[in-house]
């Protein structure tokens, strides 16, 4: 545990440093990191809080915890024709890379057999809470210089900072 806090404290450390870095040398570094958080997922302290008031059938809330620091969240939606799967990988509790994944279904998961009709998936990346990469569903690096860039960037550090306060209380 005492090797997980050290790497995790000198990622945060290293990670003040990174403002001269280019985007992919900032963005293999986060991937670094989010693999080791998941790698050592099983080591840390789970919080869970229901969300059943936050969509149609219901949803759970699952903090990872390592020393008191929230290092990863993932929050789950249920719907009646869908699912919504957010995650949210943290440093010191400053997000920098979140996944989320939206499924449609053919029809209401109480009918038997329903299958997923797509699956959109998204991937942020985060420095210094200014997101310096969005793929899309196709892994397709989106436009930074559009509204939709910058809406995007609000709505994921706003939803994050919204799941960290429900933690909290």
């Amino acid at each position: 545990m005492k090797k997980i806090l050290i790497f995790s404290t000198l990622f945060c450390f290293a990670s003040s440093f990174l403002y001269s870095q280019t985007e992919e040398e900032l963005v293999n570094q986060i991937r670094k990191q989010f693999a080791q958080t998941n790698e050592n997922s099983s080591q840390y302290k789970v919080v869970e809080v229901d969300l059943y008031d936050e969509s149609t059938e219901g949803g759970k809330l699952k903090a990872f915890q390592d020393s008191g620091q929230t290092v990863l969240i993932q929050a789950d939606y249920y719907g009646e024709m869908g699912h919504k799967s957010e995650q949210y990988y943290l440093c010191k509790e400053i997000l920098y890379f979140a996944y989320w994944v939206e499924e449609q279904y053919d029809k209401p998961i109480f009918e038997e057999d329903f299958k997923v009709l797509s699956k959109n998936e998204n991937r942020y990346y985060f420095n210094n809470n200014k997101m310096i990469r969005w793929l899309d569903n196709t892994k397709t690096k989106q436009n930074k210089n559009t509204a939709l860039y910058e809406i995007s960037e609000k709505i994921v550090l706003n939803e994050c900072q919204s799941l960290l306060e429900k933690l909290k209380k």
